[in-house]
């Protein structure tokens, strides 16, 4: 009997532990997702100002070609720099998209292993009102 009461303790310290670890993960993941939402919205806030500053650039240069070789220069390079940037904004957005997807994948399965480990430590606890 005595060696059924250590085995059911050292049961219900690991399955306490589990579900504590469990946790912690649960709180991390979640943190990381909020951290990566924050730093995606900078990053997107900082390509917006930068073609902030393009535009107005972009729209002091006479459109009329070959205006200037010097200014046809500069609308082109000022043009291409705005289609990086709207190539950068696009792959922010997708790559903060892909990135929460895992993390929210992962952050399911650690909820469904909570709530397992919750279960087994609720059951544990019961034999010993028996």
């Amino acid at each position: 009997m005595k060696r059924d009461d250590e085995l059911s303790k050292l049961l219900k310290r690991i399955l306490f532990e589990e579900t504590e670890l469990l946790a912690e993960w649960i709180g991390e993941i979640s943190e990381e997702i909020e951290n990566r939402r924050k730093l995606g919205a900078k990053i997107l806030s900082q390509i917006k100002e930068d073609k902030k500053r393009i535009y107005p650039e972009l729209y002091k240069i006479p459109w009329e070609a070959g205006y200037k070789p010097s200014a046809d220069e500069r609308k082109s390079n000022l043009e291409h720099e705005l289609l990086d940037l709207h190539k950068e904004e696009r792959l922010q957005k997708w790559r903060l998209w892909r990135n929460t997807v895992d993390l929210k994948r992962e952050l399911r399965k650690l909820l469904l292993e909570y709530k397992r480990s919750s279960r087994m430590n609720r059951l544990a606890g019961d034999e010993d009102e028996d």
